[in-house]
Parts: C-alpha cells; structure tokens; sequence
C-alpha cells in the first residue's frame, strides 16, 4: 500500500494545485501510511479502513479528506488491476457539523453590489483593518 500510495499522488494529480496536493500528501503520509501502509493492497479489507477512520473520528474534516484520498487510491489500484475488488465501501463517516454562517455587513453588501472589484478590495481592508484596531 505504502509504495503505491506513494506513487499515486504525482502519477494522478500530478497536475492538480500545490495546496491540493498538500492535502493528499498529509492524507498519506500522516493517516494512510502509518495506519495501512504496511498492507499489501490485496489484503487491505473494508474493516482496516474503517479502523483508520475510527482513529480520526473526532475530526470530521479530516476523515472526509483521508476517506476521499484512499477511495481514489483504492480505485487507482483496481483500474491497474493490482485487486479485484475496492474494499472501500460503505464506510462509516462522521457528521461534519453544520457550518458557521453570518449576515454580511452593510459594508460588506455595499462592497459585494459594487460592480468595480477594485473598490470592493480596498473597502475589505479599510474594514478589516477597523476590526483589528477595535
């Protein structure tokens, strides 16, 4: 799994931008190598990667990243005909909580109308500004 894994990210998303592919990286190197590495892929079984999930359950973002990332490198593999069959399927993942939401301020409505991009720009910062001196 390790070597393959590994192989993957330049051969797949070679192409992809540099946060993206720091996103894979840490996904890799930091969750899916240290867990399931050490598997061959023929032996990875959909219970290994659950248990890998289940370690990182507290943190929703990062299962959806880490599910996402070895879902398409389980794919890979089976389109290289290296197993028969994706184990990865119904995993369980956590609930991502509901995100913070607010109201725009009258400034930022007034900014967000404006079709002059540059006036929006600097009326972002003059406001931003404001906020840190409060």
């Amino acid at each position: 799994m390790k070597d393959y894994a590994k192989m993957w990210l330049p051969t797949s998303k070679s192409k992809k931008s540099h946060n993206t592919i720091a996103m894979y990286e840490n996904a890799i190197e930091k969750h899916i190598i240290p867990c399931i590495g050490h598997f061959r892929l023929a032996d990875i079984r959909k219970s290994d990667i659950q248990n890998l999930i289940n370690e990182i359950y507290e943190m929703p973002e990062t299962c959806v990243k880490v599910s996402m990332t070895l879902k398409q490198i389980l794919s890979a593999a089976l389109d290289d005909r290296l197993i028969t069959e994706n184990p990865y399927r119904n995993i369980e993942l956590p609930k991502r909580p509901p995100s913070k939401k607010r109201a725009l301020t009258d400034l930022e409505k007034q900014a967000h109308n404006r079709p002059d991009s540059s006036y929006f720009s600097a009326q972002l910062c003059y406001y931003a500004l404001l906020l840190r001196l409060l």
